[in-house]
């Protein structure tokens, strides 16, 4: 008994251990085949493979290889994603590309595409602004302690209000700017899947016409990667290593763009933070003329691209509750994949509730309104306010506290209970909305 006693001491004692241990870095070195040099990254202890492959998509180097799998460089064994950094012994890895799919090729063709959009789709890029030299937060002789204490708000009033601008304010309408790389020469005026040659299950996927510097490069995608179709002999595993041999004017340019990249973020790419942010209406949507707008490759369907609103004013009417229930089978296992899931979940709710204000309003206005209307795939349920809307979180004021209580009982329970995917597959709250209008 007393043994027993011991070792279960022992085992909490080194749960506790480990859950009271702060992760450390850790060295990580991967090996490219490309280029065959090796990459020295800075991991935390806590990290598994699958984050070291969100670090290599954003580094300028391997940003544009999507397809591979990890493989111990002294074992030679192939690694799942979920396994963790620090259990490897030595904490090295060698990138082995694999064989396409289709819907990998498609993949890898809509990464690509990504990478050119900063010079394609985002208009100027951000400009240089000078400094206000007259500002409170300029005086050299300021305390560095008390700026450090104060809020924002309390910075602004001790600025006052003709000491000059502190900073600049941010405009939605430059959101885009950071990532515009306008100014450079574009390595790639456009891409085009060519219509009809799309064939799953044959031995070659499909063709693209790659448009640069005036020229048209015929591209065949197939299992083994991508090859010229004047010349199937000679394969590459990725587009940008195709179009660098076969194009001198694409490999200097794609060399000045991925320069570009180092010097606006030398641990990032911008294109990769366009796919996280890209939360506002982009500048290739916003032109007058609906014939030029065009959209970005992440959400465009051609490239499997999945966006969550309507993008013209002649699509069809949506099917909500299943595109909803689509979303939750989209993976949220990683910080990327649920970033991809909440941004579609994001587009697809804010316009089923643009669509249901509209058609709501528009049923209640009219003369003819009966209880229950079905409009856009969507049904309308009409009926009286009981009586006035109180400011305590849209309830009525005549509810029983029991029922407030226990409302409020459940809302807390479910936000405790909530994790990153709670949100995004809560289909019931997401597919209704309530809209209180002209009573």
């Amino acid at each position: 008994g007393k043994s027993k006693s011991k070792s279960r001491k022992s085992v909490r004692k080194s749960v506790l251990d480990v859950l009271n241990t702060v992760p450390d870095v850790v060295e990580f070195h991967v090996e490219t085949p490309e280029e065959e040099e090796t990459l020295e990254l800075r991991c935390v202890s806590t990290d598994k493979l699958v984050d070291v492959r969100i670090v290599l998509s954003e580094l300028p180097n391997t940003c544009h290889v999507t397809n591979y799998s990890f493989r111990h460089t002294v074992r030679g064994d192939e690694l799942k994603d979920d396994t963790e950094v620090i259990s490897l012994k030595p904490r090295s890895v060698a990138i082995q590309e694999e064989s396409y799919t289709y819907d990998k090729s498609i993949e890898h063709v809509q990464r690509f595409a990504d990478l050119f959009s900063s010079t394609n789709l985002l208009g100027p890029p951000a400009s240089k602004k000078p400094k206000p030299t007259d500002s409170w937060l300029h005086d050299p002789n300021k305390d560095q302690k008390l700026e450090a204490s104060l809020t924002p708000s309390e910075i602004k009033k001790r600025a006052g209000n003709e000491s000059g601008k502190m900073w600049e304010e941010p405009l939605l309408s430059e959101f885009y700017s950071y990532f515009s790389f306008a100014d450079l020469p574009k390595p790639l005026d456009s891409i085009k899947v060519v219509a009809g040659s799309d064939h799953k299950d044959g031995e070659c996927f499909f063709e693209l016409d790659l448009h640069v510097a005036g020229e048209v490069m015929r591209v065949v995608a197939c299992e083994e990667g991508y090859h010229m179709q004047a010349n199937s002999a000679i394969k590459k595993t990725t587009l940008v290593e195709l179009a660098k041999g076969n194009n001198e004017t694409f490999s200097e340019r794609y060399a000045a763009l991925i320069d570009g990249f180092k010097k606006r973020n030398e641990f990032g790419n911008p294109p990769l933070g366009l796919r996280a942010n890209s939360w506002v209406v982009p500048q290739c949507l916003s032109e007058p003329d609906q014939g030029k707008r065009s959209l970005l490759p992440a959400d465009d369907a051609k490239f499997n691209g999945g966006a969550g609103g309507f993008l013209s004013d002649d699509a069809k009417e949506r099917d909500w509750y299943s595109e909803f229930l689509k979303s939750t089978d989209m993976p949220g296992s990683n910080p990327a994949e649920r970033v991809a899931r909440d941004r579609r979940v994001f587009l697809l709710h804010s316009h089923f509730v643009d669509t249901a204000i509209v058609n709501a309003c528009s049923a209640a206005s009219s003369e003819d309104c009966s209880e229950n209307i079905e409009t856009d795939n969507i049904l309308i349920t009409s009926e009286k306010e009981a009586t006035k809307i109180s400011v305590d979180c849209g309830s009525y004021r005549g509810m029983p506290d029991k029922e407030r209580f226990d409302n409020a009982e459940q809302s807390l329970i479910k936000g405790l209970l909530a994790d990153e995917n709670t949100i995004a597959r809560d289909v019931d709250n997401l597919a209704s909305v309530k809209v209180h209008f002209n009573g």
